[in-house]
C-alpha cells in the first residue's frame, strides 16, 4: 500500500517563507586550496514546529517551596492519548515499579471529571489504591507480583572491582550476589543487579539494607541464612518477602511522587489535598495558616488594588479627614471614593483605605474609537478637533493624524521628564497615584486666581 506521510501545513509553509526570505547567504566554502577561492552559499538553520492544539498539560511541582522541576511534563491529544512525555520515571529503565504503575495509571485519571474537583477526586482515588497495596503489605498480590512492584534494578557498565569503595544500592546488591552466587558471577561487567530494601538493620542507610531480589526464591535454608546475615534479625523471625522489606521507605517513596504529582498541585489550584495519606509538607501548611488567619497583619500594598469605574466623581478634591463623610457605597457595602485630579478610587474597609486607578479598559476602547492612542494627552488632543473620516477625504485625515503623532511625541517627552527615564506609569496600585498627580501638576494648565502685586 502506499506510505502515508503527516505533516503540518501552516509550519512547512513557515519554514519554507523563512528559509526564502531570512537565509544567510555569506557562507563559504573553500574550492581551491592553492588559489584560496570560496564559493558562497544560502544557508539557513532555523527550523518552525507547531506543537498542538493540546487537551491537556500535566506539570508536577517541586516539594521544595520556592523550586520548579524542569522539563517534566505530561500532553494529551484531545483523543485521551498521551502526546509527549517527558521527565517521568515510567519512561525510565531500571526504576521502581510501584512508582512506574503508578504515574501509568495515573495519567489517564487526569482526563475524568466535569470539574477541578472531579479531576483530582479521580486522580487522588489512584493514589489511595496504590498506598492501599503498601498498608497491607501487598496482601492482595502474590509474592512474584509483589517482588517485582517494589524492586529496582541498575545494569554495572564495569566490575565490581573498578568501583573501588564507592558506595550504592547496586554495589551491595552486587557484593551480596557474590556471596551468594559465587565471586565468579560478578567478575565481569554488565552485571544486572536487582534488590528490595530491607528493614533492618535500622541503624544502618539505605544504602546498606538493599537485599538481592533473588534470594527470596532460593530454597527456605539458604534464604533464611543469607537474609539473617544481611539483616541481622534473630532466629526463627520469619524471612520471607513481607516481612524482610521496609515498608515505611517505599511508602515514602510512593508519597513523594504523589505529592508531586498530586497533592501539590491541587493545592496551587486551591483544591482540598484529595489524598491525606501524603499530607502537605511545612512551608504548604505555614501558606495555608497565613491565608487564612483573621487576625493576621496586612501588608500595606495589599491594601491598595485596581478599581472598576463606577461612573461618578467629585467635582472637587478631598481632604483625608474627610474620606467617610464624602464616600458612597458600592456593591459590597464598602465605601468607595473618586479622586478627580488623580484618577483614582479610594475603599474603606475594615477600618482601612485602598485606593485603585479608576478602570482604565472603557477610557482605552473610548479613545481608540476616536482615533486617540495610550500616548496621547486628552486635553492636548482635542485641540485637533474630530478626526475626518479615511474615506470621504483621505488627506485631511492624514494630515490630522500627522498632527497627532506630532502632539504625542511632545507628551512623551513631557511624560518622560515627569515620570523618570523609563516614561512609565505603574499598572495599578499607590505608585500610580502620586505618578498621576505629579503629571497633573506638571502637564496640566494652571487655573489663574488673584494677582497680587509683591511690591
Amino acid at each position: 500500500g502506499k506510505k502515508i506521510i503527516t505533516m503540518s501545513y501552516v509550519c512547512s509553509f513557515l519554514n519554507r517563507q523563512t528559509h526564502q526570505e531570512f537565509g544567510n547567504p555569506q557562507y563559504q566554502n573553500l574550492v581551491n586550496e592553492d588559489r584560496l577561492e570560496y564559493d558562497l552559499r544560502n544557508e539557513c538553520t532555523v527550523f518552525f514546529e507547531v506543537d498542538g492544539p493540546y487537551k491537556a498539560m500535566i506539570i508536577p511541582k517541586a516539594i521544595e517551596e520556592d523550586r520548579q522541576l524542569k522539563k517534566r511534563y505530561a500532553v494529551f491529544w484531545d483523543s485521551g492519548k498521551i502526546a509527549e512525555l517527558k521527565g517521568f520515571e515510567i519512561k525510565r529503565r531500571g526504576e521502581l515499579k510501584l512508582i512506574k504503575d503508578f504515574q501509568a495509571k495515573v495519567f489517564p485519571a487526569y482526563l475524568r471529571g466535569e470539574t477541578m474537583q472531579g479531576c483530582y477526586e479521580s486522580v487522588g482515588s489512584i493514589a489511595n489504591h496504590f498506598l492501599d497495596v503498601l498498608d497491607s503489605k501487598g496482601s492482595m498480590l502474590e509474592d512474584e507480583e509483589l517482588l517485582e512492584l517494589i524492586s529496582e534494578s541498575k545494569h554495572m557498565s564495569r566490575t565490581l572491582a573498578d568501583y573501588g569503595a564507592a558506595r550504592s544500592m547496586q554495589i551491595t546488591t552486587a557484593r551480596r550476589l557474590g556471596e551468594f552466587l559465587g565471586a565468579d558471577f560478578i567478575k565481569d561487567a554488565g552485571v544486572t543487579c536487582q534488590w528490595v530494601v530491607a528493614s533492618k538493620p535500622e541503624e544502618k542507610s539505605v544504602t546498606d539494607r538493599a537485599v538481592p531480589a533473588v534470594i527470596f526464591n532460593a530454597d527456605p535454608v539458604t534464604r533464611e541464612k543469607f537474609i539473617r546475615k544481611w539483616t541481622r534479625i534473630p532466629k526463627g523471625a520469619d524471612c520471607d518477602v513481607r516481612s524482610v522489606v521496609d515498608w515505611e521507605y517505599y511508602k515514602s517513596r510512593l508519597v513523594n511522587t504523589v505529592q508531586k504529582m498530586v497533592t501539590l498541585p491541587a493545592f496551587l489550584q486551591g483544591v482540598s489535598n484529595p489524598v491525606p495519606r501524603a499530607p502537605h509538607p511545612k512551608w504548604v501548611l505555614l501558606r495555608k495558616r497565613e491565608q487564612e488567619d483573621p487576625l493576621k497583619q496586612q501588608d500595606l500594598m495589599q491594601m491598595f488594588g485596581a478599581m472598576k469605574d463606577s461612573g461618578t466623581s467629585f467635582h472637587s478634591a478631598m481632604e483625608i479627614e474627610d474620606l467617610g463623610s464624602h464616600s458612597s457605597l458600592n456593591s459590597n457595602g464598602q465605601q468607595r471614593l473618586t479622586f478627580p485630579a488623580a484618577g483614582a478610587d479610594a475603599v474603606v474597609e475594615g477600618g482601612g483605605v485602598a485606593i485603585g486607578i479608576v478602570g482604565g479598559g472603557s477610557r482605552k476602547r473610548a479613545r481608540e474609537r476616536d482615533g486617540r492612542g495610550d500616548d496621547d494627552d486628552v486635553m492636548n488632543i482635542d485641540e485637533l478637533g474630530p478626526m475626518p473620516d479615511e474615506e470621504e477625504d483621505y488627506q485631511d485625515w492624514l494630515q490630522w493624524l500627522k498632527r497627532k503623532w506630532k502632539l504625542q511625541r511632545r507628551n512623551r517627552r513631557n511624560r518622560k521628564e515627569t515620570l523618570g527615564p523609563s516614561g512609565r506609569r505603574a499598572q495599578e496600585g499607590v505608585e500610580t497615584f502620586f505618578q498621576k498627580r505629579t503629571a497633573v501638576v506638571k502637564t496640566k494648565p494652571w487655573q489663574i486666581l488673584h494677582v497680587e502685586e509683591t511690591g
